[in-house]
């Protein structure tokens, strides 16, 4: 059968989360989505992609993509995602953070939700149906060239006599950065100190360098760079609510969980980051017990009981295309209330987008007027 399979992404996260699915399907098409925030893709990741490239403008992918492909791969809804009819969408789990989204009803959208372990697939199997694939990055971590490439490139920021801390927070209200950074610099006579800003930091803020000024003795790596690189020459992991905690459990790297005031729609009780946040790492509750909570706990065994459920060993990569095979073979069907769910969201986000055209259109008439 002469399928034809795309993939989406708008970021340089998305593409290297991807990056190895890509692989497994030379023919398919890498689609690359300008947004308005969007930032170029360096050449740097692209040429470890040889697949055919398509740019595609935000208000055209659907155009693009419905009658041109059968399958479309995505890790995040897109403008008009709603009207597409023709095209498969699967949907790729890229994290387990921030539970209202992740398991927000726009997976009803997807005609197959692909996830990392147990965890993931009952939250999700109740909008679509679900195959787990474990880790997609499996494969990267797993093979010792990969973590000693990354030692290799990080080697100059690297001291063989002190323990590496990496400190991958979260974005906008989520963030300890402000809170917590003058502590982790304060890391650096007994550490070496990473920083990973989320990619969302520099995407979506265009003052974050302002941010930054004035950690001259920090290293700070963006959305560029790969966090399962930084992962590799790591001991510890300073997070927050990021998904970054979830990259290192499945590194088995020992988590210390930095708490703020947070004030989020993107968090609820339900959340795992708050609902099991004592069995995901150990808790930091203040900055001045940071350096203290570091040298107690980085004896402990750093074994997580969440892992199994979280994570499922699975060689991803196969996992992956006998999922697609599956996909096209029709042995997925959305049950009754799938089929339901779906409607009402293709409904709604229809009259959203009507909406939308008519506030436009007042107010390019009323503007019109303002300038007579």
């Amino acid at each position: 059968m002469n399928i034809r399979i795309a993939f989406l992404v708008w970021n340089s996260f998305q593409l290297i989360h991807i990056k190895s699915l890509l692989k497994q399907i030379p023919s398919a098409v890498l689609i690359i989505e300008k947004r308005k925030k969007s930032q170029p893709i360096p050449s740097s990741i692209l040429s470890e992609v040889s697949n055919s490239i398509l740019y595609v403008d935000s208000q055209d992918v659907h155009h693009k993509v419905e009658d041109f492909f059968d399958i479309l791969i995505i890790q995040t809804v897109f403008e008009k995602i709603f009207l597409l009819e023709k095209t498969k969408i699967v949907m790729l789990q890229y994290g387990y953070a921030k539970e209202p989204h992740n398991y927000g009803a726009w997976r009803a959208l997807a005609d197959l939700n692909l996830v990392y372990g147990k965890y993931a697939a009952d939250k999700i199997s109740y909008f679509s149906p679900v195959e787990i694939i474990g880790y997609p990055r499996s494969i990267d971590w797993n093979d010792p060239s990969f973590r000693e490439n990354a030692r290799n490139k990080y080697k100059k920021y690297l001291d063989s006599d002190k323990k590496t801390i990496l400190y991958a927070p979260s974005w906008g209200e989520l963030s300890s950065f402000d809170c917590y950074i003058k502590s982790i610099v304060d890391l650096q006579d007994e550490y070496t100190v990473l920083v990973k800003l989320h990619h969302n930091t520099v995407l979506l803020n265009s003052e974050y360098e302002k941010d930054i000024e004035g950690y001259d003795k920090i290293k700070f790596f963006f959305q560029n760079d790969d966090i399962l690189e930084l992962l590799a020459v790591s001991d510890i992991v300073l997070s927050d609510f990021s998904g970054a905690i979830f990259d290192a459990i499945y590194c088995n790297k020992p988590v210390f969980l930095l708490s703020i005031e947070k004030h989020s729609e993107k968090l609820d009780t339900f959340s795992i980051e708050i609902s099991q946040r004592d069995m995901l790492g150990y808790i930091v509750n203040s900055p001045s017990e940071l350096s203290t909570q570091i040298k107690h706990h980085l004896v402990s065994n750093s074994s997580n009981y969440l892992y199994n459920d979280l994570f499922f060993y699975i060689d991803s990569n196969k996992a992956f295309l006998s999922s697609i095979e599956n996909l096209i073979s029709g042995k997925y069907q959305l049950s009754q209330h799938q089929l339901y769910i779906r409607n009402f969201i293709k409904k709604a986000l229809s009259e959203i987008n009507a909406l939308k055209r008519r506030k436009t259109l007042f107010e390019k008439i009323v503007s019109f007027f303002n300038k007579k």
